[in-house]
């Protein structure tokens, strides 16, 4: 199984196919190690419905940030929320609230 089409526990470090969502053994949200292609992950900070919120940083910049990720098949039903989410979060402007980096989606 290579990087590309596996997803990693960030809790325990067990790898599995793409298409698991949650790892069997501590029920962690699992999710590709290289988001994006820039994006590396490094541990889980929170659940999200269908996914979860990782950590990661840009692999050039070294900007840290915080990672909504769903799968493929959950984003589906969850991406009109997901879209007022980075929405508001565009329209926040004040020293303390977290800034927007980036915005996307990718079918993998």
């Amino acid at each position: 199984m290579s990087e590309i089409d596996s997803k990693r526990c960030f809790e325990c470090g067990a790898t599995y196919p793409a298409d698991v969502h949650f790892c069997q053994h501590d029920g962690a949200p699992l999710c590709p190690p290289l988001l994006g292609g820039h994006w590396q992950v490094e541990g889980v900070l929170g659940l999200r419905p269908a996914g979860g919120r990782f950590a990661a940083f840009h692999v050039v910049s070294g900007n840290r940030v915080a990672i909504d990720y769903l799968p493929p098949d959950a984003a589906a039903t969850h991406v009109q929320r997901l879209q007022r989410e980075v929405q508001a979060r565009g329209l926040l402007s004040h020293p303390v609230a977290p800034r927007l980096f980036e915005e996307g989606s990718a079918s993998d």
